[in-house]
């Protein structure tokens, strides 16, 4: 078990140091900037890599004849999921200085933005050997001798090679160079690949001389497999047609661009899993839709995800999937004794069995596992805010089947999905939230229409019950004043007065009631109003008591139309000149201006009087219900008109207000929408 343990750990370093430790290049960007680069890279050009991630684009370190292309390039839209991108490029060093860099990459996707990963490595002297050994032979001789890459030249005729380097030698595990002449290039190739290099051999370097980069499999000597990135040119090589070939070690390269393609398509996979999470609903489909999807990224038989209730004692299986397809038994409930939940699960780490065999009293779950077969599996804890909320299950059919980057893939998707299951707990429980207010609210209106029906009945009761008896009041003190008031004297009179002036008042006061009352359950429906005609109709009704006053009502033109309604704004107007010509002392004959002001998408219309003013104390209490400043016998009224005036407005949309001075008069202002913004 140790062993097994060490194994994974040292292996799992590796995979991790592999990137940081390589010889090759390794990158990744967008079309801002680089957003990472390791240490061989940028000692590529010259830089440490803290100053070029986050603060440099592939242009910046791309010679500037070739920057034109190299940016056509990085814009195009790319052809498929994982389009392969391979370039040589000249590229520019810290110092100025100009190398020949090869590229390869991937068009992936990185936090929803597009982005290439890949691979670069320096082939200035790869380069630089191609142009030496065109040049002069005395050059190329030297250069043969002391490449870092592998040259060999091979015979047209035999197909054999007659020459090669020590460093080619060193490459496929040979003392020395001498030990390569005679030796079939071909015999290094795996049997698979023979006929397709023999082809590139034959048309494209001595037929067609295309000077193309290849890149396969190879073995050395000792038959260790590697990769390889040859390029040959055709040569004649004393007196003879032959080819000479460059060739590199890439293995390193390519382990990398392994590594890079697993990580990317974990990636994609990874974004299909959150994607397919987001689209469930409840906290079962989110289960179920992960339980569909993780086994494309670690393979296993089985698949389960359960919830953990503490206080109950209890799980539920929220999904469950045996070799692909949807295993019976969600929504069980099991004990919470009857599963293998360790200490460390309950904080977060991850349960692993690597042998169900070798565990000697296995819980009631575990035995059933046994039962199918199941031979190791691993629990990922499904962690909120810190605390355990379930797990993510995985079986397998072998022992020690779960590697460490298996694990890491698996807790990626299991915070995905403890996540998600909360906000799908937190969902359901606003949802339930909701109904019990719609509940709550149904209830409260069902109460409301019914005082709303108490209180019509009670209106109808004012309107109707308590008037006719103050009607009858008012008939007979009126009918003692007239038939009897020979019979009574001066005091018999005055009370006889004053019983049909309070009657008087009494009825104007429910009146006033009734219609605060209609306005506070009116059902407004707005039209556009015009203003003149509201005007010249208040003008009319009050006509009688302006002709009393000998008051001067002087209407300033123009009024906008405005959205309301004609009989509720008439009974506000009506309520505020009726204001304006009785809050003058007697002795002063009423002056009222009207006239009205836009304001945008408002129109506010202004009463001025010219009588007693307001206190700014008492502004705001005038337009409350019952609120006098001053007693009947003085200013006679209910005290209910201004309360009226705020009511109508309030139903219209609208606003109202007062600017007073005591003893200067009195502005009264109300504003409505104007049907023209």
């Amino acid at each position: 078990m140790k062993e097994r343990e060490l194994a994974d750990e040292v292996e799992a370093t590796l995979s991790r140091a592999l990137v940081e430790q390589s010889l090759v290049g390794v990158y990744l960007f967008d079309e801002r900037c680089f957003l990472y680069v390791n240490q061989a890279l940028a000692e590529i050009f010259g830089y440490q890599p803290q100053e070029i991630i986050g603060r440099l684009g592939p242009l910046d370190l791309t010679h500037p004849d070739d920057r034109p292309w190299v940016k056509e390039k990085i814009r195009q839209r790319p052809t498929g999921e994982l389009e392969s991108l391979r370039y040589e490029l000249r590229g520019l060093r810290k110092d100025g200085t100009t190398l020949w860099c090869e590229l390869f990459g991937r068009r992936v996707q990185y936090l929803g933005r597009p982005a290439v990963i890949g691979t670069l490595v320096d082939i200035t002297e790869h380069k630089e050997a191609e142009k030496a050994l065109r040049e002069s032979e005395e050059k190329y001789r030297a250069l043969f001798e002391a490449s870092q890459e592998g040259i060999f030249v091979i015979d047209a005729s035999t197909g054999k090679a007659v020459i090669g380097n020590p460093f080619l030698a060193r490459m496929l595990g040979f003392d020395s160079p001498e030990e390569l002449v005679g030796l079939d290039p071909l015999d290094f190739v795996p049997e698979e690949d023979r006929e397709r290099v023999r082809r590139i051999i034959v048309e494209e370097m001595f037929e067609k001389d295309l000077r193309k980069v290849h890149e396969y499999r190879a073995f050395t000597r000792d038959s260790r497999e590697i990769w390889v990135s040859a390029i040959g040119v055709r040569i004649n090589y004393q007196g003879r047609m032959a080819g000479l070939v460059s060739v590199r070690d890439i293995t390193e390269r390519k382990r990398a661009e392994e590594a890079l393609r697993r990580y990317a398509e974990r990636l994609r996979i990874l974004r299909e899993v959150d994607q397919a999470i987001l689209q469930a609903q409840s906290a079962e489909a989110i289960a179920q839709a992960a339980a569909e999807h993780i086994r494309r990224l670690v393979p296993c038989q089985r698949v389960s995800v359960v919830l953990f209730d503490f206080e109950a004692g209890e799980t539920t299986m929220l999904a469950a999937h045996v070799n692909g397809e949807t295993a019976i038994g969600r929504g069980t409930r099991v004990p919470l004794s009857a599963l293998d939940i360790s200490e460390g699960l309950r904080r977060g780490r991850v349960h692993m069995v690597e042998d169900t065999s070798a565990l000697p009293d296995p819980p009631e779950v575990v035995r059933r596992l046994q039962a199918e077969g199941i031979r190791s599996y691993i629990m990922i804890p499904l962690m909120v805010r810190d605390e355990l909320i379930g797990s993510l299950n995985l079986g397998a059919t072998e022992p020690g089947s779960f590697s460490q980057e298996q694990i890491e893939i698996a807790r990626e998707v299991a915070d995905s999905l403890a996540v998600a299951i909360q906000q799908a707990h937190l969902h359901e429980q606003v949802r339930r939230h909701a109904e019990e207010l719609e509940r709550r609210v149904a209830e409260r209106t069902a109460r409301l229409e019914t005082a709303n029906q108490e209180l019509e009945a009670f209106v109808y009761s004012v309107s109707h019950d308590l008037r006719a008896p103050l009607r009858a009041m008012e008939g007979f003190a009126q009918a003692l004043l007239e038939d009897y008031a020979d019979c009574l004297d001066e005091q018999g009179r005055d009370y006889a007065r004053r019983i049909v002036a309070a009657a008087q008042r009494m009825d104007g006061l429910i009146e006033d009631l009734l219609q605060y009352s209609r306005l506070s359950r009116m059902h407004v429906e707005f039209h556009p109003v015009s203003l003149e005609q509201v005007i010249s109709s208040v003008l009319t009704q009050l006509e009688g008591e302006i002709r009393a006053r000998e008051a001067e009502v002087k209407v300033v033109p123009p009024f906008p139309e405005v959205l309301g309604h004609r009989s509720i704004l008439e009974q506000v107007l009506g309520n505020l000149l009726s204001n304006a010509l009785k809050f003058v002392p007697k002795e002063v004959r009423p002056h009222v201006r009207l006239w009205a002001e836009p304001r945008k998408r408002w129109v506010r219309i202004w009463v001025e009087d010219n009588g007693i003013g307001i206190a700014p104390e008492h502004q705001r209490r005038i337009f409350r219900i019952f609120e006098r400043l001053h007693g009947v016998e003085t200013y006679p009224g209910t005290g209910i008109g201004l309360a009226l005036v705020q009511k109508g407005i309030e139903c219209l949309g609208g606003r109202c207000g007062v600017e007073s001075e005591v003893g200067k008069g009195s502005r009264f202002w109300v504003e409505l929408k104007a049907t023209v913004s």
